[in-house]
């Protein structure tokens, strides 16, 4: 799915999320192309980010979140993306 949440309402977001948790509670693998981090983040096992056709970080969503340290999510992502790795990236 490509941004999947991108302009939707709050209303249909939290349909959108509630769908991808139960296909997920069903095994089912996806594939998800978005900019909302911490909105998809508790759905995932794996994270790709890339930039520029390159991969900057793929790993656990937990390495992900240990590496991110005290930054959230958002901000350890768009740090990523600018080529401006902080400590343990």
């Amino acid at each position: 799915l490509d941004e999947p949440l991108a302009g939707v309402d709050p209303e249909h977001q939290n349909i959108m999320l509630d769908f991808l948790q139960q296909l997920a509670g069903r095994g089912v693998s996806q594939v998800v192309s978005s900019h909302a981090i911490e909105d998809l983040l508790p759905l995932t096992d794996q994270v790709l980010i890339l930039s520029s056709g390159k991969t900057v970080f793929y790993g656990s969503r937990e390495d992900f979140l240990i590496q991110a340290g005290d930054l959230p999510p958002r901000d350890a992502m768009r740090i990523l993306l600018n080529g401006s790795l902080p400590c343990g990236f």
